[in-house]
């Protein structure tokens, strides 16, 4: 299977239609969150999206409300799987949104324990994709002003579990590299996004 990934795109039309000129390379689309900018946007930019006529998995980053992207979801025919599982070929995607506090206040800020409760349910599953939009703990993708600010509880989740590879966002100035958790490959997909095959 082949997929783009992308994150961080804040409402940027012109990312989004650069996406979709590229969606026919590929089998479905995978959104690491920020769609939107604190919430603006959100609406738009998903109308936008489904110009893809792709599937298309979605998350909530720190901009966006679950409860508010889940009815866009709803009417764009977007699987949203903030807290789910999605079986897709051979592969288990599992979805985990929103970011550890930020100095900004942003929309979704949850705390290491709720990721933490969140990814406890598919601790059992194999062959994880996992998207979240906070990138884990101590890799080039979360260092920030000299200091580490990826999430504990993501990078434990991914030490123990049978995860493929990590689809994060967030630190923009991180967009498109890629590190390693062990033999876990996280990589921020940025809003150019990435093309997967597995």
């Amino acid at each position: 299977m082949k997929f783009l990934a992308f994150s961080d795109v804040h409402q940027d039309l012109e990312a989004i239609r650069k996406l979709i000129e590229r969606a026919d390379e590929v089998d479905f689309l995978v959104c690491a969150g920020d769609i939107s900018t604190f919430g603006t946007g959100l609406e738009r930019s998903c109308a936008e999206l489904a110009k893809a006529n792709k599937e298309i998995f979605i998350i909530p980053g720190n901009s966006e409300r679950p409860e508010i992207l889940l009815e866009i979801c709803k009417k764009y025919n977007f699987k949203f799987i903030h807290g789910k599982s999605e079986r897709i070929g051979n592969y288990n995607f599992v979805g985990i949104g929103g970011s550890l506090p930020t100095p900004f206040f942003t929309p979704y800020e949850i705390s290491e324990s709720e990721f933490k409760r969140l990814l406890s349910s598919f601790l059992n599953l194999n062959k994880i994709v996992l998207v979240t939009h906070n990138p884990p703990y101590k890799t080039k993708l979360d260092h920030l002003l000299g200091m580490h600010t990826g999430s504990k509880s993501i990078r434990d989740f991914i030490e123990s579990a049978d995860v493929e590879i990590c689809i994060c966002g967030h630190i923009h100035e991180h967009a498109g590299e890629e590190d390693f958790v062990k033999k876990t490959k996280v990589i921020n997909a940025g809003k150019k996004g990435v093309v997967i095959e597995l």
